[in-house]
Order: structure tokens, then sequence, then C-alpha cells
């Protein structure tokens, strides 16, 4: 067996953020995380916690739904 080379180099990355979400129309979710990654960080989870509300109508249970967001 050979041995593996890695290249460890530095990058500079400037704000990166991924969200992994689950369930859902595709394209309304991906309009909606568009529009909420121009916020500022603190505002993101009190906008998805707010539409979510909206669009379950205040139910307790409709789907379930996991939207995970990570910002390198």
């Amino acid at each position: 067996m050979g041995c593996t080379v890695f290249d460890l180099s530095e990058q500079n990355l400037t704000k990166i953020l991924i969200y992994i979400y689950s369930l859902g129309d595709i394209n309304c979710i991906k309009a909606l995380l568009s529009e909420v990654m121009q916020e500022p960080n603190q505002n993101q989870q009190k906008i998805l916690d707010e539409v979510f509300e909206q669009w379950r109508n205040y139910l307790e249970e409709v789907d379930d739904l996991c939207v995970i967001g990570v910002m390198i």
C-alpha cells in the first residue's frame, strides 16, 4: 500500500454559510434561505421561526422539518 500525501495549505475564507434541510417545497425553501442568508446571523433563526409558524398556522404538529445552518 502506498502513502497518501495531503497538501496542507491555508485558505483565507470569507463567510461561508451552508444550510441543510429536509422536506418541503424545494424551490420555496431555496428562495427563503437565499433571502435569510442576506440577514445578520442573529436575525436568521428568528426569521425562519416566524415563517415556519405562519406556514404551520400555529398548529401543534403539521409535518417534520429539519433545517441546519453552519457558518465557516
